[in-house]
């Protein structure tokens, strides 16, 4: 039980990629459905207590009308003070050109337009996090509250929600209906039950939820790779190599694609976690490489190469899919913009997470992308570049880590 790290991760600060590329097109699709659920649950608590909300409403007016009452006597006050002084300056003020005055004016109207607009993304990015952490806080807290039902043989957590579901829309039901009839003698014992069982739920489900936070659910460490010294393990063209603590790949021309695979033929992943960091060092930023993962074979061109593989390009978009026959790309997440990214020629964190028929894409720690597929069920680890019309991108990959799963 765990904050999703597409919300725990989650930077409330606008990005501009770059110039005006806002950063609320990067959004991650769970946090925007976290934030969905968030708003609905925001707006059906503020349907069931609006009464309550009208009454705060009514006196946050009230002290709002007595803080701008005061505001104005004491502007007034003001006035009356620097009339005489107003006067003296604008006798000595200076009548600039009516060129300058407009140059002035685009300046200070452009500086707050750019102002506004960050504002803007910044308030959307503070809302949609903050409902994404209602969403998922409701989920965490709802799920601890029906844990204890276990006890009673329910052991299924739709039938939990279900249960709970039914007990807390029975008790607002009934407090709705004491409100109209006016029988507020019960509404007190009312409250105290609705409150008092779930919240003792909760408790118990604290207590006894067997929790097991940072579990690595691939400990077993078979390959770190930081390229310091010659490998003979990772197959690759002979126009790639090792050197300057990096594997390198130079630019790829005519929409080629090369690659660089680790481990003989008994060296095959099932379920793995695979990590490596690329960096992008010259070349057009339209051009992609990345990870692949369950490879078949090596990287001959004789052989028809099937894998899974996540992309980046240094303009900042991201893609997900496999490679069936050497000769078509299905992309599974379809090339999009991420804030994950660092654009350009920077280092970024490239994570491929197989497990049964789950890929899972990070970036820089993000999860930004998850597919289900049979089609390849092991295989083994490697880089990729691929090339573009124009002379490609040359790529370093370092810092490789390959984890796995318990025997």
């Amino acid at each position: 039980m765990s904050y999703p790290p597409e919300v725990s991760g989650a930077s409330y600060l606008p990005e501009f990629f770059p110039f005006f590329h806002l950063s609320i097109f990067g959004i991650p699709e769970v946090q925007i459905i976290y934030s969905i659920f968030g708003s609905l649950i925001f707006f059906i608590c503020a349907f069931i207590f609006r009464e309550d909300l009208n009454l705060l409403k009514e006196k946050l007016k009230s002290k709002v009308g007595i803080f701008y009452n005061s505001r104005n006597q004491v502007r007034e006050r003001y006035k009356n003070r620097s009339g005489w002084s107003n006067q003296w300056v604008y006798n000595l003020r200076y009548t600039p050109s009516k060129g300058m005055i407009i140059l002035v004016w685009l300046i200070k109207t452009t500086f707050l337009l750019l102002i506004l607009l960050w504002l803007i993304i910044f308030i959307i990015n503070w809302i949609i996090n903050l409902l994404a952490w209602l969403g998922s806080s409701f989920l965490l807290i709802t799920d601890l509250t029906t844990y204890p039902l276990k006890a009673i043989g329910i052991e299924q957590a739709a039938i939990g929600w279900l249960v709970l579901g039914c007990f807390v829309g029975g008790a607002i039901g009934l407090i709705q209906s004491l409100k109209r009839i006016e029988q507020y003698s019960y509404l007190d014992k009312v409250y105290l039950i609705a409150i008092i069982i779930p919240s003792l739920l909760f408790i118990t489900g604290l207590i006894t939820a067997n929790f097991q936070h940072n579990i690595d659910f691939f400990p077993n460490v078979v390959l770190v790779d930081d390229f310091k010294y010659p490998s003979q393990n990772w197959n690759k063209d002979t126009l790639l190599s090792i050197k300057n603590g990096g594997l390198f790949h130079p630019g790829t021309k005519n929409n080629n694609f090369k690659v660089s695979i680790w481990g003989n033929k008994n060296q095959i992943f099932k379920d793995f976690d695979f990590s490596v960091d690329v960096k992008k060092v010259n070349g057009t930023d339209d051009s992609a490489f990345g990870i692949i993962a369950r490879t078949s074979e090596n990287n001959k061109s004789s052989v028809r190469q099937n894998f899974y593989y996540l992309l980046i390009k240094g303009n900042g978009e991201f893609a997900m899919g496999k490679l069936i026959g050497s000769n078509k790309w299905e992309d599974k997440v379809g090339w999009q913009h991420s804030t994950s990214i660092k654009q350009g020629n920077n280092i970024n964190r490239l994570r491929v997470v197989c497990n049964g028929k789950k890929v899972i894409g990070w970036i820089n720690g993000q999860r930004v992308g998850i597919f289900e597929d049979d089609s390849y069920t092991s295989g083994k680890i490697g880089v990729i570049s691929l090339g573009s019309s124009d002379d490609g991108a040359a790529v370093y990959f370092d810092n490789v880590l390959v984890k796995t799963k318990p025997e």
